[in-house]
C-alpha cells in the first residue's frame, strides 16, 4: 500500500532511517508483476542490518508478501531538485529506510515507479547491475500512489523543461522538448 499525503514531517526525526542510492536498473521476471519491468534500486545498507535482515527473512513469507507502506516525500523548498521514498516496512520484520531521488538525475526511474507501482530493493554490496546479481535476494515492493501521479507529472515536466533551459533552448521550445523526451522515456516500458 502506498499513500501521498501533503504534510509536514519532520525528517530530522527520520535521519537515521536514509540510505543512498547507488544506481539503479530495470528488470521484468515472467510471471511477475504481471511481467511489467520495474526498477531494481541498489542501496548503500553497509550500516543497515536490519534491511539485510529483512530482504533475507523476505524470502520465508511465501505467498503472502511482506507488508510495507510507502510514501513519497517532497520538499516544497526543494521540489524542483529532490524527492525522497519513505518505505515503513510491517512484515516480515519491521523497519524503515528513506531513499532520495535526484529529480534531475533519476527522473526516469521516479517515473517508473510512479507508473509501474512497485520496484526492487537491493544491497549495492552484491553488486550494482542486473547482470552481476542474478539470483541474489532482492525484495519487490508495492509502490501504489494515484494521488501522486499529477504532482509528479507536473515536477517531471518542469524538471525537464529546466535541463533543457541550461542546455540554451528557449523557454516553449525546452517545454515541447521535455514532453516529447518523458512521452519517448514512458515508450521503452515494456513487459515480458
Amino acid at each position: 500500500m502506498s499513500t501521498w499525503r501533503e504534510e509536514i514531517i519532520q525528517l530530522n526525526e527520520l535521519e537515521q532511517n536514509f540510505v543512498s542510492l547507488v544506481s539503479t536498473s530495470i528488470v521484468a521476471i515472467n510471471g511477475f508483476a504481471d511481467g511489467k519491468a520495474l526498477p531494481v534500486l541498489f542501496l548503500d545498507l553497509k550500516e543497515r542490518k536490519d534491511v539485510i535482515e529483512l530482504i533475507n527473512n523476505h524470502q520465508y513469507v511465501g505467498d503472502k508478501g511482506g507488508e510495507a507502506i510507502a510514501t513519497w516525500i517532497m520538499d516544497k523548498k526543494k521540489i524542483k531538485d529532490k524527492l525522497k521514498l519513505l518505505f515503513d516496512f510491517k512484515k516480515p520484520t519491521e523497519c524503515k529506510l528513506i531513499v532520495e531521488f535526484d529529480i534531475q538525475k533519476n527522473a526516469p526511474t521516479i517515473d517508473m515507479i510512479i507508473r509501474t507501482g512497485g520496484c526492487w530493493i537491493m544491497s549495492s554490496e552484491i553488486g550494482n547491475t542486473v547482470a552481476t546479481t542474478q539470483g541474489e535476494k532482492r525484495i519487490c515492493v508495492e509502490v501504489k500512489n494515484y494521488d501522486f501521479f499529477e504532482i509528479w507529472e507536473k515536477v517531471y515536466i518542469e524538471s525537464m523543461t529546466q535541463h533543457f533551459r541550461k542546455k540554451g533552448y528557449a523557454k516553449k521550445l525546452s517545454n515541447k522538448m521535455a514532453k516529447s523526451f518523458i512521452e519517448e522515456m514512458r515508450k521503452t516500458q515494456f513487459r515480458i
